[in-house]
């Protein structure tokens, strides 16, 4: 989400939105207690490797039955605002819908490089079957992002480590804003390497430009990367001309899905920019055919996520994709809710 002022609107407005396609804690209410939350990345270590039937599901429906999921082990992990910084929380859930036993601050703020703030983490079981987490902090203020990594046996305590482990080298990665963030990292037991899809904040023809870019590692903390972005801009014109970012991966038997946020206009005037979310389908992870039904999940009119959706995870369950993301309701405040949608082959 980046590093930005928080601006708070009345609890009482923010009720009077439709909760619709929202998840919820167990006693009805948002996640956490000042409803500034964001970035859900989604675990199901129960699940195998799935087969969807088609690159491209035709619909995406709002999800708020708590059945539809089944019985299922859920863990999230979500950036929120906790003690006054932008800290890493977690949370479980048996259905995917309803969660409990959240944890606010598991990964906090260190002394050292990522001292602003910690957010969008990508949690995965590594080689060894231990959690490992990849989050994005910053040297200062909105610029020098990088990605550094955590260790964990159970997924709640977690031990940093003291310095990044990606950090800008591409020119497509450097500009007047320069930096990588927001990784989405899988373990390919099969080929037996860590891959990890990433945004580069750069500049494209004088401007500010996030594209997305692709790296891998044979033991998680060492890179090698592509040179070139894997997924650019939209043509002039399209729903993802500015930017492309925050991007999340999903693998399934056929292929990789990939999801992403896009925007067609950067504005400095408001808290978060107002952007929607896409899909592309890989054979390869590296060659992407970005879904014809672009932005598969768009703003909603008097909704939650009435002004930006954003911060995508998926899992690939019986056939149908199932994604959680994060909306916020109004340009000039960041208060907002996760929300999970599912996309079906027909």
């Amino acid at each position: 989400m980046g590093f930005i002022i928080l601006h708070v609107f009345p609890k009482d407005k923010f009720k009077n939105l439709n909760l619709d396609g929202s998840i919820r804690h167990e006693n009805g209410s948002n996640l956490v207690s000042s409803n500034i939350l964001s970035d859900p990345t989604i675990l199901a270590p129960d699940i195998s490797l799935s087969k969807l039937e088609c690159k491209f599901p035709l619909r995406w429906q709002y999800v708020n039955d708590t059945t539809e999921l089944g019985s299922q082990s859920f863990n999230m992990w979500f950036s929120a605002f906790s003690n006054k910084q932008i800290a890493i929380s977690s949370a479980q859930s048996n259905d995917g819908v309803t969660w409990s036993n959240v944890k606010e601050g598991v990964v906090k703020p260190g002394s050292g490089w990522d001292a602003i703030g910690v957010e969008t983490a990508s949690v995965i079981k590594d080689s060894q079957r231990k959690y490992r987490m990849y989050y994005s902090s910053s040297f200062k203020d909105h610029d020098d992002f990088a990605i550094g990594v955590a260790f964990s046996d159970d997924g709640i305590s977690w031990k940093k480590n003291e310095k990044p482990i990606f950090m800008p080298e591409n020119t497509w990665e450097q500009g007047s804003n320069n930096g990588v963030m927001e990784p989405s990292v899988i373990y390919d037991s099969n080929e037996k390497i860590y891959k990890m899809w990433y945004s580069g904040l750069g500049e494209k023809d004088g401007k500010p430009a996030f594209r997305i870019g692709y790296a891998t590692s044979l033991d998680g903390i060492s890179w090698e990367r592509l040179k070139e972005p894997i997924m650019d801009i939209g043509r002039d014109g399209e729903w993802d001309d500015t930017l492309v970012s925050h991007v999340n991966v999903a693998k399934s038997q056929n292929g990789y899905h990939m999801f992403y946020f896009g925007v067609a206009e950067w504005s400095d005037e408001v808290t978060l920019q107002k952007g929607a979310i896409g899909h592309a389908f890989s054979s390869d992870g590296i060659k992407w055919q970005k879904n014809p039904n672009n932005p598969i999940i768009k703003p909603r009119e008097d909704y939650w996520d009435a002004w930006t959706v954003g911060g995508p995870s998926a899992i690939i369950l019986n056939n149908k994709i199932w994604l959680w993301y994060f909306g916020n309701p109004q340009k000039d405040t960041f208060e907002g809710r996760l929300g999970l949608v599912k996309g079906i082959c027909e």
